[in-house]
């Protein structure tokens, strides 16, 4: 029997027809995809690359299960970001996502999502963004552009972001959208769309500290 990766209170109580698919969308969840994500308040990560503060960064994502909104997060991350405002010619980042990592609170539901419908971890252990630019939008706001990859399939992507200033300290913070279905996420009986949205919201927030973004 299949075990769902998202589940919730509200999926206890759903008829029998509904369980299994109510589980299921959690799985949507966790795509996070990536969602896994390029970019990301719980301090897990795993990055010790120089700018970059681990112990104050996070990547959540957001989804929903058949429009009940889900959340999550990726416990560990690595990352070499170098921030430079006077000189973005010189700014890049790579993030790298544990993807074995994900918390949705449930560990029957985070096994699951590691499997061959899902991330399939056992193949494509990370998720990873690769800039190629970065470029100023107006005053502490940015964009930056570059590859994003997950379950093998890379696809060009562009992060907005914001730059926050609190002492030695700076915070790069920001989100972007991404469809499941551009990654192969969710295949199977998890494919309903009605089931699992198709639209996944990633949110980031990563410190730096400031001597990387002079």
């Amino acid at each position: 029997m299949t075990i769902s990766p998202f589940r919730s209170s509200q999926a206890c109580h759903a008829n029998p027809h509904q369980g299994d698919r109510s589980r299921s969308s959690r799985h949507a969840v966790l795509l996070l995809s990536a969602l896994v994500s390029p970019l990301g308040l719980i301090p897990a990560a795993s990055a010790h690359a120089a700018g970059f503060v681990p112990d104050r960064s996070e990547i959540t994502f957001v989804s929903k299960q058949m429009g009940v909104e889900l959340q999550g997060r990726f416990r560990k991350f690595d990352g070499d970001i170098v921030f430079k405002p006077t000189d973005l010619a010189a700014s890049h980042a790579r993030i790298e996502v544990d993807l074995a990592s994900i918390d949705l609170g449930a560990p029957d539901s985070e096994q699951e999502v590691k499997g061959k419908d899902w991330f399939l971890v056992a193949n494509y252990p990370k998720g990873i963004f690769q800039s190629t630019q970065i470029r100023s939008k107006g005053p502490d706001q940015y964009e930056a552009a570059g590859k994003f990859t997950l379950k093998g399939i890379t696809r060009d992507l562009v992060v907005p972001i914001t730059v926050r200033h609190a002492g030695k300290v700076d915070t790069a913070e920001g989100g972007f959208v991404m469809k499941r279905t551009d990654f192969n996420i969710g295949q199977g009986v998890w494919a309903d769309p009605d089931a699992v949205a198709i639209n996944v919201t990633v949110k980031f927030k990563f410190a730096l500290i400031s001597g990387s973004a002079k």
